[in-house]
């Protein structure tokens, strides 16, 4: 078996350093380091859907964002067309959406 990089231009060499560099940061400095890609990597690729959508409206953008995200079950919720997009991370997402979709299970199912 042989390894293989994750990107084809790094050598074995190279990732192998930046494993043991990795290793050595403490968990709440890697933590800190994925927030802070994911929350660069969450501007640049809502960006380029803005470059690529740019005759939308504000609403019509957010529709189209929950509708690839989501569903297009969900894309007519205006709780979550409301709702502003710029959250750190994947679980605070989640339990912003989770609450707005707690309501509306309530009260389709509890009457």
């Amino acid at each position: 078996m042989t390894y293989k990089t994750q990107a084809q231009d790094t050598t074995i060499e190279a990732e192998k350093l930046q494993f043991i560099l990795l290793k050595k940061n403490p968990i709440q400095k890697r933590i800190q380091q994925y927030k802070s890609c994911s929350r660069k990597l969450k501007s640049i690729s809502g960006k380029l859907f803005k470059d690529n959508h740019p005759y939308l409206t504000s609403k019509q953008l957010k529709q189209k964002y929950i509708k690839s995200i989501l569903g297009a079950e969900y894309s007519g919720i205006n709780k979550l067309i409301e709702t502003e997009f710029m959250i750190n991370d994947a679980i605070e997402l989640a339990a912003k959406i989770g609450k707005i979709l707690e309501h509306y299970r309530c009260t389709l199912f509890c009457w």
